[in-house]
């Protein structure tokens, strides 16, 4: 009864409450961010170099925020790299085994998902795909060495991405 008869209505609603809990987290990474993150550099072991191999796992994520692209999981192939242990037959095969998701222009292969709700299940599938397809580039009997590797696709990504759109290129009714 106490706090009824002490209320005079000069509290936020709720969503006032909402807005100002954001602003204090905000103001709280802030303030790590600043006062922090600068003595974290001390505890760096300079030593170590940066791993890096042939294959790429790219995630986004949105820090706690619900995202529709969140639970995309992107795997890169450097096919340029001697560190998968493949010959140059098996690298051929598997560039036809990858079909549309090798990219002759980086000479790379992108495999992606975005089925699951979760990335770490999408990571999981990717990993399993390559795996597969890892693993019959290299033990498969026949490397299919006498057919090209079909990059028509690749060759209409160039088209598209390099097209010049000018006023030549549309029709003379709609030029004013």
């Amino acid at each position: 009864d106490d706090l009824l008869d002490t209320w005079a209505g000069d509290d936020v609603p709720t969503e006032g409450h909402q807005v100002l809990r954001e602003v204090r987290q905000q103001r709280h990474y802030n303030r790590l961010a600043a006062y922090a993150l600068p003595h974290l550099a001390d505890l760096v072991d300079r030593s170590e170099k940066l791993v890096t191999g042939p294959i790429i796992i790219r995630t986004t994520t949105y820090m706690g925020r619900k995202h529709p692209s969140e639970p995309k999981v992107v795997l890169n192939v450097d096919l340029n790299s001697k560190e998968l242990g493949l010959d140059d037959d098996s690298i051929h095969y598997m560039k036809l085994l990858a079909g549309q998701r090798y990219d002759p222009v980086k000479n790379m292969i992108r495999i992606s998902c975005e089925r699951f709700t979760e990335s770490a299940q999408n990571r999981e599938w990717v990993f399993d795909k390559f795996r597969k397809l890892y693993s019959e580039a290299k033990e498969g009997k026949d490397k299919f060495t006498d057919i090209p590797v079909d990059v028509r696709h690749a060759k209409h990504r160039l088209e598209v991405r390099n097209k010049k759109v000018s006023l030549a290129s549309f029709p003379e009714e709609w030029k004013q």
